[in-house]
């Protein structure tokens, strides 16, 4: 029997971000250790013009991860997401019925644009040790416990937060 894949599908504009390299390494040496599951790669730094062809990339695997290094941008009115790519985050999840978790080191507003994917860890920052406590936490070594200082949303509220241990 193969073993599920899973595909880390990295959404970003402009260059690759700072630590994304150190994100992907971490997550493969956690999967094969933990999941024994291959993680493949998807790198998409431009518009998504075509969802169902941009489908055909991700269709074979059982989880997509979407780390998304995007900060606050201070004094815009939004949440500073490429549209076509929440967008294709939503054709996912509601089109496909595909398990999506998002990872927002930076933003965590991000949030309202795909409130329907199966989960969502906002690490809030980027640094190597913030990486490692997510790593950690996708792993089950760290119970997450924090609550969200915001309001993002009528559902995702100021305290909000899960816990699964």
């Amino acid at each position: 029997m193969l073993s599920p894949r899973n595909s880390i599908l990295s959404l970003y504009s402009g260059k690759e971000p700072d630590n994304a390299q150190y994100f992907y390494d971490s997550f493969i040496n956690m999967a094969s250790d933990i999941f024994k599951s291959p993680v493949d790669i998807l790198s998409v730094s431009n518009d998504i013009n075509n969802s169902d062809n941009m489908y055909k990339n991700v269709n074979d695997y059982e989880y997509i991860i979407v780390p998304l290094f995007i900060k606050v941008k201070m004094k815009t009115g939004t949440v500073g997401m490429n549209i076509t790519h929440s967008d294709f985050i939503n054709y996912l999840t509601k089109v496909h019925n595909k398990k999506v978790v998002v990872i927002s080191f930076g933003n965590p507003y991000l949030l309202s644009n795909f409130e329907d994917v199966s989960g969502y860890i906002a690490a809030y920052g980027d640094a190597k040790s913030v990486i490692d406590a997510v790593i950690n936490t996708i792993s089950g070594k760290n119970n997450p416990k924090g609550k969200l200082p915001i309001t993002i949303s009528g559902e995702y509220k100021f305290g909000y937060g899960l816990s699964y241990k």
